[in-house]
């Protein structure tokens, strides 16, 4: 059973946050092995809600790998779904939390600005636009990991 803060913030996210309605395309992003639970919670709500909820799991672990192995053309390469998606999200929820964050530290900057060039010639411009005229709701929220101390 998820402890309850996680699922009063996932009610508060899908409610208040992104108001989600029957039908809404909800994109939910960040690190999945870190966040489960709240990604579980987020994505009930949404379900309740009459959403359509998706799931696209990200992190800093599996980012070092991206920007580590990605030869240049990899790093510039926009996935075609992301073309449907920006015009037909109507939320995005990105879950910051990580438990390593020192994972980014040995990678070549370089290739990280390569990859955010990319991403900020091609989607960003269009989804800041849709959020400035309100056609697109979204919220970044932070998830605490322990320590383990």
């Amino acid at each position: 059973m998820a402890d309850i803060r996680l699922k009063r913030l996932a009610k508060l996210i899908s409610e208040y946050c992104l108001e989600v309605k029957k039908n809404d395309w909800i994109y939910i992003s960040g690190d999945y092995g870190v966040a489960k639970e709240l990604f579980h919670e987020i994505y009930r709500e949404i379900i309740r809600a009459g959403g359509n909820p998706f799931i696209v799991p990200g992190g800093n672990e599996l980012m070092e790998i991206y920007y580590k192995e990605s030869s240049p053309e990899q790093l510039q390469w926009i996935p075609p779904v992301f073309e449907v998606y920006k015009d037909k999200l109507n939320g995005m929820v990105n879950i910051h939390g990580t438990s390593n964050t020192a994972a980014l530290n040995n990678v070549d900057s370089v290739k990280q600005q390569i990859q955010a060039k990319a991403m900020g010639e091609s989607i960003m411009p269009h989804l800041m636009k849709r959020r400035a005229e309100g056609s697109l709701r979204g919220v970044v929220t932070l998830f605490s990991v322990g320590t383990g101390c």
